[in-house]
């Protein structure tokens, strides 16, 4: 679908939060990849997934380059998940080539376009397109799918964390609200609810971590990820993003 290797539609990272595993898999297989690699890297991309979940709407196609603070995160999910220890800019390069192998795989360069897979020449009808119609159609496929997947993972991490808020116990609720909705310090918390500072300190470590809890038990049913300690701590970096959201909508 991309003539004159059209292929910066995307941004890696947008690339690669939109690909599935079915064609991540596909195409390192494709790129001749041994199949340890390829487990190697489709575990790294789960991690990726995991905690680079973008909080802001708006296109996933412009996404950049994940923060020093989310690469280590990644590395110790990863490390945690594998007798492997890899650092994060390692993990970086993997994730590179993984984006470079999508666009080989699905995006053909022009000589390819033209060659009939399997008795298919159902491409043909791309050389009767001019490149401007040829842009603006893909444009508003890869558009639409976008909104499609970040609609749905919104929607999903949203039900999980405000379910697991709803379930907590009311003071609890009141103690988020007033440290991520208000901005409060804990010993301003403290003298506004009439307790003890590590009072606050605990209850609303609790509070977290059942927040925590909801979206880890989410990540393993849904991404298939082993939840360890290490990587509850890592999801925490997502987590702590929603709460300043959600509080300050």
């Amino acid at each position: 679908m991309r003539q004159n290797r059209e292929v910066d539609i995307c941004t890696d990272w947008g690339l690669l939060r939109k690909i599935t595993k079915k064609l991540l898999v596909e195409s390192l297989q494709n790129s001749g990849l041994l199949p340890e690699d390829i487990n190697a890297s489709v575990l790294a991309w789960n991690c990726f997934k995991t905690l680079y979940v973008p909080t802001k709407a708006g296109s996933s196609r412009q996404l950049s380059r994940p923060d020093d603070e989310i690469w280590e995160a990644i590395a110790k999910a990863y490390t945690s998940q594998s007798s492997q220890q890899i650092n994060p800019q390692t993990l970086e390069k993997w994730l590179l080539t993984c984006a470079k192998a999508v666009r080989s795989y699905r995006y053909p360069t022009p000589e390819s376009l033209n060659t009939p897979k399997g008795g298919d020449d159902a491409w043909e009808w791309l050389d009767n397109l001019t490149g401007t119609q040829q842009k603006s159609l893909i444009n508003e496929i890869l558009t639409q799918e976008e909104e499609q997947t970040r609609i749905s993972q919104q929607t999903e991490i949203n039900k999980i964390l405000v379910t697991a808020i709803a379930q907590l116990e009311p003071q609890l609720q009141e103690i988020l609200q007033l440290y991520y909705g208000q901005e409060l310090t804990q010993d301003k918390i403290a003298k506004k609810l009439q307790m003890q500072q590590y009072t606050v300190s605990r209850r609303l470590k609790k509070a977290q971590e059942a927040s925590l809890q909801s979206l880890a038990n989410w990540s393993r049913d849904n991404l298939h990820i082993s939840v360890t300690s290490d990587l509850l701590k890592s999801i925490c970096i997502v987590m702590e993003e929603w709460l300043i959201n959600y509080y300050n909508k």
